[in-house]
């Protein structure tokens, strides 16, 4: 009982450890960059998605994504 226990622990802090980071990111990519260096971990005052249209349109993100595909 006990062991099983000390398993379901070490697979929640493993899985904190993981999704943390993640969300922070997450976070962080809808935001602008004044507000990226001022609030990181807090949520995004305006959710903006015009920072993924900018890389796929100003840094060839598609013909990044194709040559990985191939590669894969």
């Amino acid at each position: 009982m006990g062991f099983k226990i000390g398993r379901a622990g070490i697979l929640f802090v493993y899985a904190i450890i993981i999704i943390v980071p993640i969300t922070v990111v997450m976070l962080g990519s809808f935001k602008s960059m004044g507000e990226l260096f001022d609030s990181p971990f807090g949520l995004p005052e305006s959710w903006n998605a015009q920072n993924y249209l900018d890389i796929i349109v100003h840094h060839d993100m598609g013909q990044a994504f194709i040559n990985s595909a191939i590669v894969t």
